[in-house]
């Protein structure tokens, strides 16, 4: 006797209920399509205003099986039916049409994971790749538990959704906003340095044009989220080691650092500018970025001159 199933699993579906979604498709069969040879069963839709058939011309047939396809058109219930040429019903199934459910919600920390999956976003360092790795398992990194700031996050997005986004730095335990550490002892990283944005280095000793790293620190302003933020911007050099050649003047294009003594307060993560004293061509760029950040409910709590490979941004609640 004949019996319907589904393809290519082969799960009888025989005097069952099978559901579909509206504008959704059903690959199905038919086995002992035929009552004698050569005469097949008739299918019937017993409304095909419901669900009809799919791409009849492509149905496959043999004397065992029959496949066919059903289009879910509207909410309701029919009967699927296959009869003998005696109007005798062989086998049938009912079909349910239903909206379909919404798909599941996805969260702003799965849309960045999805962005390194992908290569969009990369970190240089294993470390941040392991961190953030940890934060997504929900698995202590180095026995702590590291949470990244939603505002960094919806930043980091942002971003990745525009253009391929390097990371020199993200997490660094207890050193400012990079590892924040809470009461109950959760790390919250809320800063990044960014090495490359869109293609471009943000390297003012790499060789690029001054006016190509003006104009990617730029754009990266103009991805930051509407919360409070402080910017480090790129100088010529930066060793770690106090060096007191650790300055280049003729090479600054944002803020000036002008000596030594400049030079070490920006190590130190001890100094502060007013966007007014940006060098130009910057200063033109970056105060119409600034504006725009402000316009969108951004607010800038510090912004400074600070390592000559990379761009830092802190995302602050």
């Amino acid at each position: 006797m004949a019996h319907f199933f589904k393809t290519p699993s082969g799960e009888h579906i025989s005097k069952q209920n099978v559901d579909l979604s509206v504008g959704g498709v059903l690959a199905l069969g038919l086995w002992g399509c035929c009552e004698k040879p050569g005469v097949y069963l008739d299918i019937q839709v017993s409304n095909p205003s419901v669900a009809c058939f799919y791409d009849t011309l492509n149905c496959r047939r043999d004397f065992v099986t029959q496949e066919f396809k059903l289009c879910g058109q509207t909410i309701g219930k029919i009967r699927v039916n296959a009869v003998a040429g005696s109007g005798t019903i062989w086998d049938w199934f009912d079909v349910t049409v239903q909206v379909a459910p919404p798909p599941p919600a996805v969260s702003p920390f799965e849309t960045l994971a999805g962005y390194v999956k992908s290569g969009r976003l990369t970190f240089n360092q294993v470390r941040d790749k392991s961190v953030f790795e940890a934060v997504q398992d929900g698995t202590p990194f180095e026995g702590k538990t590291v949470r990244i700031s939603d505002e960094l996050i919806e930043f980091l997005n942002d971003l990745a959704a525009d253009a391929r986004v390097n990371v020199m730095s993200m997490y660094r335990y207890n050193q400012s906003m990079h590892g924040d550490v809470m009461p109950d002892g959760t790390v919250v990283c809320r800063a990044v340095d960014i090495a490359a944005y869109g293609g471009s280095l943000i390297n003012l000793e790499a060789g690029f044009p001054p006016e190509t790293v003006i104009h990617t620190v730029a754009k990266i302003i103009d991805h930051l989220p509407a919360t409070t933020c402080q910017i480090g911007f790129p100088r010529p050099r930066r060793t770690f080691n106090n060096d007191s050649t650790d300055f280049i003047p003729e090479l600054d294009v944002f803020f000036p650092v002008p000596d030594e003594a400049t030079a070490r307060l920006c190590l130190a993560g001890k100094i502060g500018r007013d966007r007014s004293q940006l060098k130009e061509p910057a200063r033109t760029h970056i105060m119409a970025a600034l504006a725009r950040a402000e316009s969108g409910g951004t607010k800038f709590k510090a912004m400074y001159p600070d390592g000559k490979d990379h761009c830092c941004i802190f995302a602050l609640p």
